[in-house]
Order: structure tokens, then sequence, then C-alpha cells
């Protein structure tokens, strides 16, 4: 390890690996269990733990989704949504989105391949998952929202960057853009007996 406690080096070939596991474990769970029709992604991992690497974290996530993406076959997906915000001078969405256009049309001079995505993939720069997922849902597609988080940064939403940094982190985005979780402490009462209230969003 590094003088910070992290590794001096990146073993690109274990973290793709670990990386693909991942994406292929939240998309085969929102295709078989949720039947999601419109998965919408963050850029996980691009955040906080980029740390040294840099742009060479979004590349590697996004060559690990476009792996994933190219070599599996799903029953409900149509499409998949990847929010992938620029914060300050941390550009996530162009190593993204580059490194999977470069992945599925391959070079020019053909020295590497195409590599044809079966899933198409939408890289946006500037709409939330919340947004996203609900506009879906109210086209009347199943849409499904990644919220990489644990149980009490959802429920009380004040946990992690928002207080450290003074920005939301995606680990609260729930609780901060919604008043779904205010039915926790007895702001939302109606929350579940309004069906017009309601949208099919897996989470």
């Amino acid at each position: 390890p590094g003088e910070d406690g992290g590794p001096r080096t990146l073993d690109k070939a274990r973290a793709l690996a670990h990386m693909a596991k991942v994406w292929a474990h939240v998309l085969v769970v929102m295709d078989e269990v949720h039947r999601v029709q419109f998965p919408v992604l963050c850029a996980i991992g691009c955040g906080a733990f980029r740390g040294k690497f840099g742009s060479l974290v979004p590349r590697l996530w996004a060559e690990a989704l476009h792996t994933v993406l190219s070599t599996r076959t799903f029953t409900h997906i149509g499409a998949v949504f990847v929010s992938a915000p620029t914060f300050g001078d941390t550009n996530n969405y162009a190593p993204f989105a580059h490194t999977l256009r470069a992945l599925h049309t391959g070079s020019a001079d053909g020295s590497t391949p195409a590599r044809r995505l079966r899933v198409p993939v939408i890289v946006t720069e500037d709409m939330s998952m919340v947004t996203l997922a609900a506009d879906i849902a109210r086209l009347g597609y199943s849409a499904g929202i990644l919220n990489p988080s644990d149980v009490e940064a959802m429920r009380k939403g004040h946990l992690g960057m928002y207080w450290d940094g003074g920005h939301i982190a995606v680990e609260e985005v729930l609780a901060m853009q919604t008043s779904l979780l205010l039915h926790h402490v007895g702001v939302n009462p109606t929350l579940f007996s309004d069906r017009s209230r309601h949208l099919q969003v897996s989470l």
C-alpha cells in the first residue's frame, strides 16, 4: 500500500473482473427478480473512490458494464440508463461515455474489433436517477434505480457527503430528492394508502 493506505498500482484485470461481477449482479436482479425494463444506474465507484487513479476509474467501470451488456442476454431489460454527473472538475460523463462508444464501434483501423452491445446504453450528465426513473414510470414502463447504500443512510438521509462535503452523494439521493422515506417519522402518513401517489419503480 501507499502512504495513504491505498494501493500504489491498480490491477486492471482483477478490477475489471470484480466490476463486471457487480454490474452483472445488479442487472440480473433487476431483470429476473424485478422484471425491470429500464434500469437507471449511477456511476458507481466514480465519486470519492476515484482517488489518485482519476478518470481511469470511470473508464474501467464503463468497460466492465460493456463486457456484461455485450455478452449477456436479458429477458426484460430494453435499455440501460447511466447517470454520470460532473462535479466541479471531476468529469465522469466524458470518460464513461467515450469508453462505451469506443468499445462498441471498435477502432477505425480495425486493430480493435467492435464489440456490439446487446442492450442500448444512454449515458446522461445532467439528469438525476430519480427524475429519469419517475419519467420512465409515468410513461407506463417499469424502471429501477441503483442506490448503492445501506439502509441507515437511506432512512436518515443525512450521512456521508451531505454533511461532510456540503453536497449530496448518491447514497442520499432518495432521501434528498423525494419524500419517500419521510413516512418513517410520520411526516408522510399517506405514502402507502394514497394510490394516486404511487409510481412503479424498483430499488
